[in-house]
């Protein structure tokens, strides 16, 4: 596996290919597909956080969402704008910190798949408030973070408890136990699913 240093995400992206990074997910990750097909989920604005290797973002859009993808690394966002043109989709990128996020617009979804997890304890508070605030009334948020079951990782693990003492600003639909492989069948590393309404 490859050796991160998490502390500046502008040279994670500039030095590694970002196939090679252990997130990295070619096709639309298995939860999020499952929790659109569940709650039949209405193909509208959806803003993808951390958006990274920009993957996850191409085939919401291929699904029929208009998409808004950010992350803080601006070479993450350079390498996602290039994958997008060359599979001929439109998504809005943003360079955002979602701790200090410049971004006005509203959306009717938001989706996280690795964000939350990598923060500080005392920025927890604001990355909710932020993320509450960029949804529409009723929207939905999907968050994937690692379980405090997963033990081999660095970033923080959650308990289904930890989320619904965090998440009290939300209605929370289902909290699933699994994993961010790519495979459904893998079941490392250990994950919670997170589907919840505002």
């Amino acid at each position: 596996m490859v050796e991160l240093d998490l502390s500046d995400w502008e040279k994670v992206y500039k030095k590694i290919n970002v196939k090679k990074l252990p997130w990295f997910n070619p096709k639309l990750d298995f939860d999020i597909q499952e929790g659109i097909e569940k709650y039949s989920i209405k193909k509208s604005s959806i803003l993808n956080l951390g958006e990274g290797p920009g993957t996850q973002a191409i085939e919401l859009t291929k699904l029929g969402f208009k998409v808004t993808a950010s992350d803080i690394s601006k070479n993450a966002i350079e390498k996602a704008k290039k994958l997008a043109i060359k599979k001929k989709v439109k998504i809005d990128f943003k360079v955002d910190d979602i701790l200090d996020t410049k971004i006005r617009k509203k959306f009717d979804y938001i989706s996280d798949r690795g964000c939350f997890h990598v923060l500080d304890p005392e920025q927890r508070e604001t990355y909710i408030k932020n993320v509450h605030s960029l949804l529409n009334k009723k929207g939905y948020l999907f968050l994937k973070c690692f379980s405090h079951k997963e033990k081999s990782l660095k970033p923080y693990g959650f308990r289904p408890s930890e989320i619904e003492f965090y998440f009290k600003k939300f209605k929370i639909l289902d909290i699933i136990e699994t994993s961010f492989s790519i495979d459904k069948k893998k079941k490392k590393p250990l994950a919670l699913f997170v589907i919840m309404k505002k």
